[in-house]
């Protein structure tokens, strides 16, 4: 009896925090879409431009030294204005990165971050790269936002981050060509990555080893 009232306890205080956000009207039903349904020419061309996108922000995005996210008042006030356009209810405020002892077991299983659930902190992998964290965390900010669905928690993430300073942007763009090169074949896949100038490619590259190394 006292655990299932522990875990009874547990899952009240689950839902009443943060568990309740899995009930919101999914944004797909909420958003007013111009266009049909990305045909795979689309998507190529998304694909394209994110690599466009990176060639051409790689010099400002490194013309200063990377700063924590949370430390960042263009990435934090893009957060803020980003809600406002989606119209969500009071706006979230942003959480710090932070370390924790499951680290390790993000590590091993190429998990980037999560959000806990009971003290709503953002926790991240401790091997993170500089230019990875903008995205990760602003995915991260989404999820406190109420938005539960990783899909919807990235698509918010993006446009904070491609209203923010060159570096979010830089992370934002590098986020999506990983998720375009993961769904087209690999003739457009080579041709992709030859359009990548050796920045980029170098970053990519960086984060395939990070991967291997957990």
């Amino acid at each position: 009896m006292r655990l299932l009232t522990i875990g009874a306890c547990l899952y009240l205080w689950f839902l009443a925090v943060w568990g309740l956000n899995y009930r919101r009207v999914p944004l797909l039903e909420r958003l007013e879409l111009a266009n049909e349904a990305p045909t795979p020419a689309i998507v190529l061309a998304l694909g394209r431009q994110a690599a466009d996108r990176l060639n051409a922000l790689h010099a400002t995005a490194h013309a200063s030294p990377w700063v924590e996210p949370w430390s960042d008042p263009e990435l934090r006030h893009a957060f803020q204005v980003t809600q406002g356009y989606l119209g969500t209810g009071g706006p979230a405020v942003p959480g710090r990165l932070k370390a924790s002892l499951i680290g390790p077991y993000f590590r091993w299983t190429s998990v980037d971050g999560m959000i806990d659930p009971f003290a709503l902190e953002v926790l991240a992998n401790p091997d993170l790269l500089p230019f990875e964290k903008p995205f990760v965390a602003a995915h991260e900010w989404s999820h406190l936002a109420g938005y539960a669905d990783e899909s919807e928690a990235s698509f918010v993430g993006w446009l904070t981050c491609v209203r923010a300073g060159a570096g979010s942007q830089y992370s934002a763009w590098l986020f999506l060509y990983w998720e375009v090169n993961s769904v087209i074949g690999a003739t457009e896949r080579t041709a992709l990555a030859a359009a990548l100038a050796p920045g980029p490619r170098a970053h990519l590259a960086a984060i395939a080893d990070r991967v291997r190394r957990g």
